[in-house]
């Protein structure tokens, strides 16, 4: 119910018109589980999985391919966020958000003790065959395992309201 005030008289709505939009879905958000740490190779860009499902609103994101395809068309805000799960310095990290298999989000740092990485944006997506998925690299001369805490290692998103 939406009470407005209007010339100093309340009145009250029970329902909004079916064309007003009320929340930003479809909205998901997904991520690693248990403790459960995912290993990167030196040199290779690695798709990372989340297993644990916390919300999805409409079914858009499958943990079998790890996989954001929203069946509306808009503007989405998509956001992740890692850490190494190590104490090593080393160069280069690069965190990528993919539409289609193309960078459309990318972060590039030199990993430092535990040091987390958040990354987001809105990416324009076309509600049927878009997806969006997150891929890593890194460079430090040996695998590396990406925390597997929910809390730190996660992927989401959700609709733009326009």
């Amino acid at each position: 119910m939406v009470t407005r005030l209007n010339n100093n008289s309340i009145s009250s709505i029970t329902a909004l018109p079916s064309a007003v939009a009320v929340d930003n879905e479809p909205s998901f958000l997904a991520s690693k589980t248990g403790g459960t740490n995912q290993s990167i190779s030196n040199d290779t860009e690695v798709l990372l999985t989340y297993p644990n499902v916390i919300y999805d609103t409409d079914s858009v994101f499958s943990t079998s391919n790890n996989r954001f395809t929203p069946n509306v068309a808009g503007k989405y805000y998509v956001y992740t966020n890692l850490r190494f799960n190590t104490a090593t310095d080393f160069e280069l990290c690069e965190l990528r958000v993919q539409k289609n298999g193309t960078t459309v989000l990318e972060k590039t740092w030199r990993n430092e003790y535990f040091d987390g990485k958040y990354i987001g944006g809105a990416v324009d997506m076309n509600g049927s065959s878009d997806y969006i998925e997150v891929k890593i690299y890194q460079s430090s001369g040996s695998s590396q395992d990406v925390t597997g805490y929910k809390f730190i290692t996660f992927f989401g998103a959700y609709r733009i309201i326009t």
